[in-house]
């Protein structure tokens, strides 16, 4: 069984994630409305680096810039950059509370293309999960 003191620092760590990442998106709806959203999304990786790069640095060492696979890892981030993007262009049309919805749809794209891009076969368990947590969102 797990220790309760990991499932306490757990559940507060996860919860102070939804607060931060709700706050960013906040945060970014505001700022649409007066600047360019390449500045927003410059000063959010900007701000990301200059907390995680420290702490990279201390708990792997130097060594942490290295992949085995870098173009992937490049793929990934401009994937990630490019989904940001679109992210907070459309805080700009539309209300937070619909935009943050239509990004919980990812899991259901997930799922969705794991069979025909994967091979994946999906269960009904997993097609359950994914439509019960996608409505805990619409609620």
């Amino acid at each position: 069984m797990s220790d309760p003191t990991h499932i306490a620092r757990a559940i507060l760590l996860y919860s102070l994630a939804g607060v931060f990442l709700s706050g960013l998106d906040a945060t970014a709806k505001i700022l649409v409305r007066d600047y360019p959203v390449w500045w927003i999304v410059w000063a959010r990786y900007a701000g990301h680096m200059l907390i995680v790069l420290p702490l990279a640095w201390v708990k792997v060492g130097p060594d942490f810039w290295r992949t085995r696979q870098p173009l992937l890892q490049l793929g990934r981030a401009a994937l990630l950059l490019l989904a940001t993007i679109a992210f907070f262009s459309g805080l700009r049309f539309l209300p937070l509370a619909e935009a943050s919805a239509i990004a919980f749809l990812a899991p259901l794209i997930v799922v969705l293309l794991s069979g025909p891009l994967l091979g994946e076969v999906i269960p009904r368990a997993r097609w359950a999960a994914v439509g019960v947590g996608f409505a805990g969102v619409l609620i």
